[in-house]
């Protein structure tokens, strides 16, 4: 039986929006309790910080990490090698960055990190891809951090034959040590 109030978690897209030359900002806001009967959300500002640089960067997901700290995962246009590239934000508990990461998954397109988890080894799986102007194939990215945003491994995932142009929506870590993903704009023969 549901209760009239339960704790949830929900992904939110974090937009940072560009304002020309100035560093971009992020707000996160924690959901503190939904009514299950009366659908009205309560949020209250904890921290606001200023990441980025003077290009355009966004976040797409964001995980709570096991030392209370947040991660985040993107893409910038300020840093690494192509227009867009991954962009991995951490940070502490009280908003404070502790590191950023850009990876280049060898594209030269619009690469967007749409998920990230906490992997059981403290570190950090990112997965994405990039989203080229159709009817161009995309790629789809899996990246392994450690725990202190050190660039473990990359996988490009060649998902042309099961109709997918585009990346990966969502990944997470399974009981044995692997990953699962959802695939993102594949589209039925």
């Amino acid at each position: 039986m549901l209760s009239t109030t339960e704790k949830t978690k929900q992904k939110r897209e974090i937009p940072i929006l560009s304002s020309g030359k100035t560093k971009q900002r992020i707000a996160v806001y924690l959901l503190a309790t939904v009514n299950v009967l009366f659908p009205v959300f309560s949020f209250a500002q904890t921290f606001e910080v200023t990441v980025g640089g003077t290009g355009s960067e966004f976040a797409q997901s964001m995980v709570q990490t096991t030392d209370g700290g947040y991660a985040l995962g993107g893409s910038t246009a300020s840093y690494g090698a192509g227009s867009y590239d991954f962009y991995i934000v951490k940070l502490y508990a009280d908003g404070t960055l502790h590191w950023t990461k850009t990876v280049e998954c060898g594209s030269s397109s619009y690469e967007v990190a749409n998920s990230i988890v906490q992997t059981t080894d403290g570190g950090y799986a990112i997965a994405g891809g990039n989203y080229p102007i159709p009817p161009a194939i995309g790629s789809s990215y899996i990246v392994k951090l450690d725990a202190a945003g050190a660039l473990q491994w990359k996988r490009d995932l060649v998902l042309e034959d099961l109709g997918c142009w585009g990346g990966i929506a969502e990944i997470i870590q399974t009981t044995d040590g692997g990953y699962a993903v959802v695939l993102d704009e594949c589209l039925p023969d």
